[in-house]
C-alpha cells in the first residue's frame, strides 16, 4: 500500500485557543459516501504531521466529493458541513469541536487611529444574530480600547475587521473666508458663476437645496424678489487674490471671518460667525413663575464635510450655510429671519469654491428737523425731512481645501 505524501508542517503564528491557521496548500481529492466523521478527520491527520483530537460530541456521517483543491480549503469545507471548527489546542494539536459549544475568550484591542466607540458601532452592525449570542464588545474610553469576548473564530474575524477599520484617516485643511459685499448699486462682482439657480420660494437643483422658514417671505434669501444661489470655482490661489482685490475695488466689502480648520476625512467642520443676544424667558406653572435668561445665536453658521477621492486629488464638499438675522422682540419672544442653503460640490485639491446669493435687504429711515419748529403739529412738516436708505448685502463664502500630506 503506497504511503500518502506527507508535507512538512510549517510553523504557524497561531496562539493557543485561536482558530487553527493554515496547514498546507497541497492539492487533495476526497470521495466519501456516508463515512464516519472521525475517519474523514483521520484522513486529514495522515496527510500532515498535525494531530487532531475530536470532542466527545463530534459524531455523524459525511458524504462529500472534492477534486484537487487545497488541503486547508478541503478541511474547512468538511468541518463547516458538520458545524465544526478546529481550535489550536497546543503547538501540534488541533481540537475539533462543535461551533455551538466553543469556549469563549477575551481579547483587548488598543486602537491607534480611530475612536473605540465608533468602531464598536460598526462591529455591532456587522455581527449576525447567531454571533451576537456569544459575542460582547466593550469599550474603554480611557485607553481607547475594545474589549471583546467571543469564540476563537469570532475573535479572529473581528481582529481582521478592526485592522481594516483602525487606519489613519486623511486630514484636510479648510481655509474659509466669509465676506459681506454691498451690492446696493448693482455692481458686477466679477465672478464667473459656473452654476446659478433661481429659487422662487425654496427648491432643489441637483445636489443643491435651499429653504427659508419666515412666513410670508417671497424668497428665502431676500424680501419680495426671487433668490439666486450661485456657485463658482477659482482655479488657484493667485486667481483668488485677484478676485478679492477686484471685489474691494468695485464694492464696499467687509470680511466677517477668515478661519482655518483641520478636519478628518468625512468629518464635519463647524464655523459660526455672529453674536449672542440675551433675553428673558418667563415660564408660568402651578408652582409659580420662573424667569430664566437665554441667549439667541444670530449670524452665519457654516458646516462643511470634506470627502477625499481615492486618488487624493479631488475633494467633495458637503456644504450647509445658515444665516439667522435678528428682527425684533414680540410677545412670544425674539423674532428672526432664517435663510439656509445646502449644496455638494467636487473640486480639485487647492481650488476654491465660492458660494454666493445669500442676500439680505435692510431699510433705515432718518428724520432731519429744525429744533422746536419741527415739533409743531402740521406746520412742523415744513421744517423737517425724512430720508430712507436701502442697503442690499450679499454674503460670499470662499472655501479652499488642502489634503495634509505627512
Amino acid at each position: 500500500m503506497a504511503k500518502l505524501p506527507i508535507e512538512e508542517k510549517k510553523k504557524r503564528p497561531v496562539a493557543i485557543g485561536e482558530v487553527m491557521g493554515p496547514i498546507s496548500q497541497e492539492s487533495v481529492s476526497l470521495d466519501f459516501v456516508d463515512a464516519d466523521i472521525s475517519q474523514v478527520i483521520r484522513f486529514f491527520a495522515l496527510k500532515t504531521k498535525m494531530n487532531f483530537v475530536l470532542a466527545e460530541d463530534v459524531e455523524g456521517e459525511v458524504t462529500i466529493h472534492l477534486h484537487s483543491i487545497p488541503f486547508d480549503e478541503a478541511l474547512r469545507t468538511v468541518l463547516d458541513q458538520k458545524g465544526l471548527i478546529g481550535i489550536q489546542h497546543s503547538e501540534n494539536v488541533i481540537k475539533v469541536v462543535n461551533k455551538s459549544k466553543m469556549p469563549t475568550y477575551r481579547k483587548t484591542f488598543s486602537l491607534q487611529n480611530r475612536n473605540a466607540s465608533e468602531v464598536k458601532d460598526t462591529i455591532d452592525t456587522s455581527l449576525t444574530e447567531e454571533e451576537k449570542k456569544y459575542t460582547t464588545v466593550g469599550v474603554s474610553d480611557v485607553t481607547n480600547a475594545l474589549i471583546i469576548t467571543s469564540t476563537a473564530e469570532g475573535i479572529e474575524k473581528l481582529s481582521q475587521l478592526i485592522e481594516e477599520l483602525d487606519i489613519k484617516m486623511p486630514q484636510i485643511r479648510i481655509t474659509a473666508r466669509i465676506m459681506e459685499v454691498d451690492i446696493s448699486k448693482g455692481v458686477d462682482l466679477g465672478i464667473d458663476w459656473t452654476m446659478t439657480k433661481i429659487f422662487t420660494g425654496g427648491g432643489q437643483f441637483g445636489d443643491t437645496t435651499v429653504a427659508g422658514n419666515v412666513k410670508d417671505m417671497a424668497a428665502p434669501f431676500s424680501y419680495g424678489t426671487p433668490a439666486t444661489l450661485n456657485i463658482a470655482t477659482i482655479m488657484s490661489g493667485a486667481d483668488l487674490d485677484l478676485t478679492l482685490k477686484a471685489l474691494v475695488k468695485k464694492a464696499e466689502t467687509r470680511t466677517l471671518s477668515k478661519p482655518t480648520l483641520v478636519v478628518e476625512n468625512n468629518r464635519p467642520a463647524h464655523i459660526h460667525v455672529g453674536d449672542s443676544i440675551p433675553y428673558k424667558e418667563t415660564i408660568v406653572t402651578a408652582a409659580g413663575v420662573t424667569e430664566t435668561t437665554k441667549h439667541l445665536e444670530i449670524g452665519t453658521t457654516l458646516d462643511v464635510t470634506p470627502t477625499v477621492s481615492p486618488t487624493g486629488n479631488q475633494i467633495s464638499l458637503d456644504v450647509n450655510v445658515a444665516v439667522k438675522d435678528f428682527v425684533g422682540f414680540t410677545v412670544a419672544g425674539p423674532q428672526t429671519t432664517d435663510r439656509e442653503a445646502t449644496t455638494k460640490v467636487t473640486i480639485a485639491e487647492g481650488q476654491t469654491v465660492v458660494i454666493g446669493g445669500l442676500i439680505s435687504e435692510t431699510e433705515k429711515g432718518t428724520i432731519y428737523q429744525v429744533p422746536i419748529l419741527g415739533d409743531i403739529p402740521i406746520l412742523g412738516y415744513l421744517f423737517k425731512k425724512k430720508e430712507t436708505h436701502k442697503r442690499t448685502l450679499e454674503l460670499l463664502i470662499f472655501l479652499t481645501p488642502h489634503v495634509i500630506r505627512h
